[in-house]
């Protein structure tokens, strides 16, 4: 009997309290990144939670404010559309949204390096109070661990982070509630030559199979080739289901 693969839903936790996925598969998804996540610049003093609502802005005689949150999306995750919840009662201020990627440095050599995936704000005069700012990426952005954001040749450690900021004297005028990212998996671009005898590169399955392979879920029928028409056994089931979901389940 074939296997007939089904959608796996996994809760997934996080240890530092920030959202992250719960559903495994290739669906939209969103991921929300409340105020409270958020953490001031060096500039912004203490922000102001306003109970009941679920705000944050800056105190009374604050002058301006800048927030930032990083975006603990899984390594893959194509970033589609950023949603940030914001309040505005100032006629001569507005908020400002921000998408950056932070590409750290290595030995000195290489300096580190901010890349910008877009930006988006309203005219000072446009004065709406409660509204969602929608931030589309310029460019496709796919979340890596590690990549090269500047083309020097060397891939670093890289982190990808929302700035929210206000213009002078927006003082207590001005609040946010946080931000929604929507955003879906994706699978891995498969290599230029295939790696089974069996799965040339022209198969109508040659990425999935590639990345199954390449992810270490399994290797194969034998040494040269994957027999992508055989049936799979219960014991093969398990072996890819236990190593695709990382099971452990300690006494």
């Amino acid at each position: 009997m074939k296997l007939k693969m089904t959608l796996l839903a996994a809760v997934v936790s996080s240890s530092a309290g920030i959202a992250v996925a719960d559903v495994v598969g290739i669906g939209t998804q969103y991921t929300t990144f409340h105020a409270s996540q958020w953490t001031p610049t060096s500039e912004t003093p203490t922000p102001v939670y306003y109970g009941g609502t679920g705000y944050v802005g800056p105190a009374s005689t604050d002058t301006y404010a800048n927030y930032w949150v990083q975006l603990d999306l899984p390594n893959g995750a194509l970033v589609e559309t950023i949603f940030v919840d914001l309040y505005d009662n100032d006629a001569n201020a507005h908020w400002s949204v921000n998408f950056i990627g932070y590409e750290a440095a290595t030995w000195g050599v290489f300096a580190p390096f901010a890349q910008s995936f877009g930006s988006v704000a309203p005219a000072d005069s446009l004065m709406p109070e409660y509204y969602t700012s929608t931030l589309v990426p310029d460019d496709t952005v796919v979340v890596r661990a590690r990549t090269d954001f500047n083309n020097d040749g060397d891939s670093n450690s890289v982190a990808y982070v929302l700035t929210l900021g206000t213009t002078p004297k927006a003082a207590a005028s001005m609040r946010f509630w946080g931000a929604r990212v929507k955003w879906s998996r994706t699978i891995s671009p498969p290599p230029a030559t295939a790696s089974f005898n069996d799965v040339p590169t022209d198969h109508w399955a040659f990425n999935q199979i590639e990345a199954l392979a390449d992810s270490g879920i399994t290797a194969g029928c034998d040494a040269s080739n994957f027999c992508p028409d055989a049936t799979v056994t219960r014991a093969q089931m398990a072996v890819f289901l236990a190593k695709a979901l990382g099971l452990h389940w300690p006494e």
